[in-house]
């Protein structure tokens, strides 16, 4: 099963990709205020839930790697401003690949827009195993 992709196109859209080659990449994404997940979160304070932004760094991490990968371990998270995508629509999510082994690869992703830092995270994904 393959899953990638639960929030892309749904939630978020990624507007540009920008690789640096040294490891590095940047997504610009697009957050859709009108999703359901803004209702509930909070009704009339739209606030992006951290386990979606978590979604969404695998889900575009996974893709540029082109691997099914899983969050196992999170060094550091920092939430540091509120995604409020009536007012930050438009995101950056800033990569660096720390190490790849053979199964687990180490991040460093910036979540922030022009103005602010929203989301510092330290972790290691691994990829899915498939089988049962």
């Amino acid at each position: 099963m393959n899953n990638r992709k639960k929030l892309f196109n749904d939630l978020y859209r990624v507007l540009k990709l920008h690789d640096k080659g040294d490891d590095s990449f940047t997504a610009t994404i697009e957050l859709n205020a009108s999703h359901s997940v803004y209702e509930v979160h909070f009704p009339g304070n739209p606030i992006t839930p951290g386990a979606c932004i978590i979604q969404i760094i695998t889900e575009i991490l996974s893709d540029h790697l082109s691997k099914d990968l899983i969050l196992c371990k999170a060094k550091n998270i920092k939430f540091i401003n509120l995604i409020n995508p009536s007012e930050n629509s438009i995101i950056d999510l800033i990569f660096k690949i720390t190490k790849t082994g053979e199964r687990e690869v180490n991040v460093s992703v910036n979540v922030c827009s022009t103005d602010f830092s929203f989301v510092k995270i330290t972790a290691a994904f691994r990829e899915q195993c498939n089988e049962r």
